[in-house]
């Protein structure tokens, strides 16, 4: 996965034209593509802290609750799908 290189982009930029403390809060899929983006440029990054809300570690789980609370906005394809994928 290297949608976390796009995360890099837009922080390199925002870092090189304006000089000052980047802060970082992402959601869902967003959260996951920049707990990527944070471990694999460590200590190189100009972000100082960083939220994550609602990140979807395990399908297996999250699936039902989605199922239950959203009204079907949940896509049957990609949850179930991607469970079965996993073997889980």
């Amino acid at each position: 996965m290297t949608v976390w290189t796009d995360i890099k982009e837009a922080v390199d930029y925002i870092s090189t034209e304006h000089k000052r403390p980047m802060y970082l809060y992402a959601c869902s899929l967003g959260a996951i593509c920049a707990n990527i983006y944070l471990v694999n440029e460590g200590s190189n990054t100009p972000i100082k802290a960083a939220a994550f809300y609602g990140t979807p570690i395990n399908p297996s789980i999250a699936t039902p609750f989605f199922f239950s609370q959203l009204n079907g906005f949940y896509d049957w394809v990609f949850g179930w799908k991607l469970i079965e994928a996993i073997g889980h």
